[in-house]
């Protein structure tokens, strides 16, 4: 018997403001491999090419396996909630004693869990919903929501048929990042607040999110690095949705700055430069980044208010917008495990 969708709220029809405030702080990942931004390729001429060690036929990896980053993040909310009761028997606090408030105090009052991902893809779906779409699985634990994203089939048939173009241009973005900071891969954990004013008020959103970092500049901030070809193409809206799609995933963590990569149609990389996300926002007009953050506010909201009323024991909800829809459905189906033994039985 298929499982029977509703519509859980549409991206046309949400409460709007026109004050979004976003706050976030950092928290480090245990056992990362740290890469640092190579300032002194920044500002000047380049002649790299970006085809060194392409193969069109390489293996591509299982994307059935994909998570996200979620196993990051469990990881480094189990390293804090030891960081912290560690601390607390040394002090013989009583926090030492309830593993389930260790949960809570790492969370610093988040009620929601979740990889970068999740947050952003919603984000973005209000002015661009001609993609793969996204696909959510729902559980609670101790009270609080963790949302993690899965590959949707249409995504699995997206990378399945990439052509040669595709692939070597997806490369080219890879071997950027390693010319600008070497290789390695580094995750963090971040407690983002977003807090719209609405007429009718909604309620703060506290998320705490892992999201994969590109590098660190000089001074230990993080920096995204994304490539583009021949220039900043203001009046081009492909280029407009692109851009949108830097500024939520940089914002969603705190990164004030991009280093983006100019290449040629041949991939050679010919520039890097720092490109500041507010004067990017303020060059766009075909998106609003309040708007963007509001839906991500509004969905968070609704899966608070309504996850109890929906979800029985022994289930989770599954959020889901399709390709090319604009409205985020759910469903109810039997519980399946996104969280590790150990999680379960250190926060129990």
């Amino acid at each position: 018997m298929k499982t029977q969708e509703r519509v859980f709220f549409s991206l046309d029809s949400f409460p709007c403001s026109t004050e979004v405030t976003i706050s976030t702080t950092k928290h480090y990942v245990p056992n990362q491999s740290i890469k640092f931004l190579k300032e002194d390729l920044l500002g000047k001429s380049l002649n790299v090419d970006l085809n060194e060690g392409f193969n069109p036929d390489r293996e591509e990896p299982d994307w059935t396996l994909w998570d996200g980053g979620w196993k990051h993040l469990l990881n480094s909310l189990l390293f804090l909630g030891k960081r912290l009761q560690a601390k607390s028997r040394k002090y013989n606090l009583k926090s030492a004693k309830s593993r389930k408030y260790n949960l809570k105090s790492v969370l610093e009052g988040a009620e929601v869990v979740c990889c970068r991902g999740a947050a952003a893809n919603i984000a973005s779906s209000v002015y661009d919903s001609n993609d793969s779409g996204f696909k959510l699985h729902v559980d609670k634990f101790n009270g609080v929501l963790f949302i993690k994203e899965v590959i949707t089939e249409a995504r699995l048939e997206e990378t399945g048929r990439r052509n040669e173009w595709q692939k070597k241009t997806s490369w080219w973005g890879h071997k950027l990042e390693t010319t600008l900071a070497g290789k390695g891969r580094e995750y963090a954990a971040f407690l983002t607040k977003i807090n719209a004013n609405y007429k009718t008020r909604e309620d703060e959103v506290k998320i705490f999110c892992v999201a994969e970092v590109d590098c660190r500049d000089s001074l230990e901030n993080f920096v995204e690095i994304k490539a583009q070809a021949n220039r900043l193409s203001y009046n081009d809206g492909k280029f407009q949705k692109k851009a949108m799609k830097w500024w939520i995933q940089s914002t969603l963590i705190g990164v004030e700055e991009l280093v983006v990569g100019f290449r040629d149609n041949d991939g050679i990389l010919f520039r890097a430069d720092k490109v500041n996300l507010e004067d990017l926002r303020e060059r766009c007009d075909d998106w609003d980044g309040q708007v963007c953050f509001q839906a991500v506010q509004h969905c968070f909201n609704q899966i608070r208010k309504q996850f109890d009323d929906l979800v029985g024991e022994n289930q989770m909800l599954v959020l889901e917008r399709k390709p090319l829809s604009r409205d985020i459905v759910y469903s109810v189906v039997p519980k399946i495990e996104i969280l590790n033994k150990e999680f379960r039985d250190f926060f129990t």
